[in-house]
């Protein structure tokens, strides 16, 4: 049964809020709301922070971003593999040799492991984190900000001094300090030398994919070296290559090497790739790419590296409003 509410009852309540309103605005006047700053404005931990730090079981992995992204397209409009080209790995790479090198591209390869130190250890550094910052919803409508593009949030760090020339380094935590800045410079190299179209060709492959064309054996190119014919001989055979192509119609030498064909799908739901095949890519990626110390020490190493596996593989098989928490992440690890 709805319950009714007579018309004198409904003003009596109007006239009072909006008495109640008059006399909150006459007693404490305040600036409107339209000229507010949403908090957030501030990144840095010292304005933009709230006092409580997030819990690990409040902090959830923003799956529409990986799962619903449009991908990375090269200058041919074909597919990037891997990851994007705005990615910190992408746009900081290894300077080789940075010890044989000059002094400013030693300065320059330090920069580039300082700045993606910054991306993995913000709340290190005093930037904008997910544990204890707060998110500007006028950047985003999602729970987290985006951290893919953080370079006006960096900058500052890297601006020289009054009186200084040159670019100015910022201090690496004390926390930060030691064997990590060469974990963080072998990281770059094993992503530089990360083969991420051979992996995706290998662990998810697809009907489209053209042959690779086979190399030939090492002996069996001895072999044709050392019976390599004379420049006279070459010439006689091609005179009589000549006349005979002249004497017959040219035939259909590709009979050998059709591709072959394709097969019939009905829907796009066929060419879907399985969801085992997309979790054995991620985890080959990142055992590629991640050094092996990352995991931690001899005894720790192989049982945090096969934990974090098993995660990637329950976070691909994930449906579509499942998450996965950073308490449910960082269970089982050991330090």
């Amino acid at each position: 049964m709805y319950r009714r509410v007579s018309t004198t009852t409904t003003s009596s309540l109007v006239n009072s809020s909006c008495c109640s309103l008059c006399f909150t605005v006459l007693t404490f006047p305040g600036e409107p709301l339209s000229e507010l700053d949403l908090p957030g404005g501030n990144v840095s931990l010292g304005n933009g922070s709230s006092n409580e730090c997030r819990k690990p079981a409040d902090i959830t992995l923003v799956r529409s971003r990986i799962f619903y992204a449009k991908p990375s397209l090269t200058s041919r409009g074909s597919i990037q593999p891997g990851y994007k080209h705005i990615h910190v790995l992408n746009r900081y790479p290894r300077v080789p040799d940075p010890s044989d090198a000059q002094k400013s591209d030693q300065n320059v390869q330090r920069q580039h492991m300082l700045k993606i130190m910054m991306y993995m250890f913000p709340r290190q550094f005093g930037l904008h984190n997910v544990f204890t910052s707060q998110v500007d919803f006028s950047k985003t409508s999602q729970k987290f900000q985006d951290y893919t593009l953080r370079e006006d949030e960096i900058a500052p760090a890297f601006q020289p001094k009054p009186g200084q020339t040159g670019i100015q380094m910022p201090k690496i935590p004390k926390r930060l300090r030691g064997d990590l800045e060469q974990l963080v410079e072998r990281l770059q190299t094993r992503h530089g030398r990360c083969s991420y179209v051979e992996l995706l060709r290998h662990y998810c492959p697809c009907v489209f994919d053209r042959p690779h064309r086979t190399r030939k054996p090492k002996m069996e190119k001895d072999f044709i070296s050392s019976h390599k014919p004379k420049q006279s001989q070459l010439v006689s055979t091609a005179s009589r290559r000549r006349r005979a192509f002249s004497q017959k119609p040219p035939e259909k030498v590709w009979a050998d090497t059709q591709l072959p064909a394709l097969p019939e799908c009905k829907s796009l739901v066929d060419l879907a790739t399985p969801t085992s095949q997309v979790s054995a890519f991620c985890q080959a990626v990142l055992s590629k790419i991640i050094p092996h110390k990352f995991w931690g020490d001899e005894d720790v190493q192989k049982h945090n590296e096969s934990m974090i596996m098993r995660k990637i593989d329950h976070f691909v098989e994930l449906r579509r409003f499942e998450t996965m928490s950073l308490h449910e992440m960082s269970q089982n690890l050991k330090i």
